[in-house]
């Protein structure tokens, strides 16, 4: 009996260990040194607080260049009615969890990868 409790136990701890790495916040930057770029590629020689948009699209091209990679997203985050107003910056914060602007008026929708293709 207690060892089936033990599993149980066991159990339940790992499912909450995957359902907490599954809800795990995104960091740009983290992303990026992982990709195998340094600091200075985003910032040069600035502090690191002080990139800007241009410095995305060095590597990123555009933001319609963007939308065209994000084409399998439903909906697509970088092709909607805010992306001629929208920064990088809106969402993609470097150091800081990343998060998804369109949620502060569209609570509802979930930007995901259409793997239905």
């Amino acid at each position: 009996m207690a060892c089936k409790k033990i599993t149980t136990l066991v159990a339940a701890v790992l499912m909450l260990c995957v359902a907490a790495l599954a809800e795990a916040p995104v960091f740009t930057a983290d992303k990026h040194k992982a990709a195998g770029f340094k600091c200075e590629d985003c910032h040069g020689t600035a502090p690191k607080d002080s990139i800007d948009q241009t410095a995305c699209l060095k590597c990123h091209e555009s933001m319609k260049a963007v939308a065209k990679r994000t084409a399998d997203m439903d909906p697509n985050p970088h092709d909607n009615h805010m992306s001629d107003q929208a920064s990088c910056l809106d969402c993609h914060h470097g150091h800081r969890a990343n998060e998804v602007m369109c949620s502060q008026c569209h609570q509802d929708k979930k930007f995901e990868r259409n793997t239905k293709k």
